[in-house]
């Protein structure tokens, strides 16, 4: 009986987090990837970023992502794929990215988790060879 309060914890803490997911990116799951930007002003970061997500949108879009950017304390861009919303507290919550931070971007699977980030703008080519190994893209890949 010990570990009762253990598991009832431990269901409370994921319960919790999937409310952050559902309440930031939850009308994406099982529907799109999503790749969130985070950058504290409009600036260099966050254009050379958005010139290399543009660079690579064909292999995005054949993999069913949506790039989010969340600029500043409030501001949400929606720069690619379908707009199913996001608003710019509940995402940096979620990511723990305070409206001071620089720069930050992640990778959100179709399951709603987190599959990669960087603290810097980065190449595209290692984010989609990582979607590529996931046993889900490599079904639709198969056409199953």
């Amino acid at each position: 009986m010990r570990l009762l309060p253990l598991f009832t914890g431990l269901a409370a803490h994921l319960a919790f987090a999937a409310a952050g997911t559902a309440a930031s990116l939850g009308a994406y799951s099982w529907k799109d990837r999503v790749i969130v930007v985070f950058a504290d002003q409009a600036s260099e970061a966050l254009a050379d970023q958005r010139r290399r997500l543009e660079a690579a949108r064909p292999a995005l879009e054949e993999r069913d992502m949506a790039v989010l950017a969340v600029i500043g304390p409030d501001r949400v861009e929606h720069w690619m794929g379908p707009n199913r919303g996001g608003e710019a507290a509940a995402l940096r919550q979620h990511f723990k990215v305070p409206a001071g931070q620089a720069f930050a971007i992640f990778l959100v699977g179709k399951d709603g988790g987190t599959k990669w980030s960087a603290q810097e703008p980065s190449d595209l080519e290692p984010v989609i060879g990582l979607v590529d190994g996931m046993p889900m893209r490599r079904r639709e890949a198969a056409g199953g």
